[in-house]
């Protein structure tokens, strides 16, 4: 578990130090932090990718294979997922509270089946619409009539900010920085 914890803690390292570089584009400091989050998963896609097809191997290690690429297939982030949910809409000066109608948080989740950017388990669950594009064919596929396994939430979106990064409680830039909910368990990966 102390490994984990020094992975997590490089992470972090890692996506604020790419925030604070005041040389690098907005495009390229997205493109750097993908890579970051992608970690160890990117440079074994493109191996898999680039070999023949013509090797065998069991069925459940290429389930595996599968599962590995899609969790490292690059995160497009549409309009879609960088708008605010609101638990309570804004009205007028009220600037409203952001969540879903099932919680109030500060953050979205992406959801590691599918790359989905969802507010909650429960949206990721009752959400029917067809995935943005950007998500892999896989994911597509897996889709429909899928539920979400909320303990392997790996990377959330600050609502204030839209800076996706390794799940906490408080958003990593510095700018920002901003408390996601009251409450937060992550071994659970609840807000």
């Amino acid at each position: 578990f102390a490994m984990a914890e020094s992975d997590e803690a490089r992470i972090r390292r890692q996506m604020l130090e790419i925030r604070q570089d005041t040389t690098l584009s907005a495009a390229e400091k997205a493109r750097r932090m993908q890579a970051v989050l992608a970690g160890k998963w990117m440079p074994q896609q493109q191996t898999s990718s680039s070999s023949s097809s013509s090797s065998s191997s069991s069925s459940s290690s290429s389930d595996e294979e599968k599962k590995q690429q899609e969790s490292s297939t690059p995160i497009v982030l549409t309009e879609k997922d960088l708008a605010p949910t609101y638990n309570v809409p804004p009205q007028g000066d009220n600037p409203g509270i952001l969540g879903c109608k099932h919680y109030r948080r500060n953050c979205k989740m992406r959801a590691h089946c599918c790359n989905m950017i969802v507010t909650c388990r429960f949206c990721h669950d009752e959400a029917t619409d067809v995935p943005p594009e950007g998500r892999s064919a896989t994911a597509q596929s897996l889709f429909s009539g899928h539920k979400i396994n909320r303990h392997d939430t790996r990377d959330i979106l600050c609502m204030f900010c839209n800076t996706l990064q390794p799940h906490s409680n408080q958003c990593i830039n510095e700018k920002c920085g901003k408390k996601f909910a009251r409450y937060y368990c992550s071994v659970c990966k609840f807000w």
